[in-house]
């Protein structure tokens, strides 16, 4: 009985393929910006969010023209005598 051996040295085996090297690095940047932006615009909408509520420009001045009232609401008085002094 006869046996013959052969040994051979194997080479390693490539490594594996990068899943992301067939995309250009220039569209990778693009989606970078791209990210950049969008979290720029949700900042911003959540500075907007975070101002007063301007539909209603009375509500910021908080009983001022309450004060502001009162203190006109006797210039009538002041307008009837005008108007009896000068006779109209």
């Amino acid at each position: 009985m006869f046996y013959h051996l052969t040994l051979r040295e194997s080479p390693p085996p490539p490594p594996p393929p990068d899943p992301l090297g067939a995309i250009d690095a220039g569209l990778l940047d693009a989606a970078a910006g791209f990210v950049d932006a969008a979290t720029s615009v949700l900042d911003a909408l959540d500075t907007l969010a975070n101002l007063p509520d301007f539909s209603d420009p009375t509500a910021l001045l908080g009983g001022t023209l309450d004060k502001v009232t009162s203190a006109l609401g006797g210039l009538s008085d002041v307008s009837a005598s005008i108007k009896e002094l000068f006779g109209a």
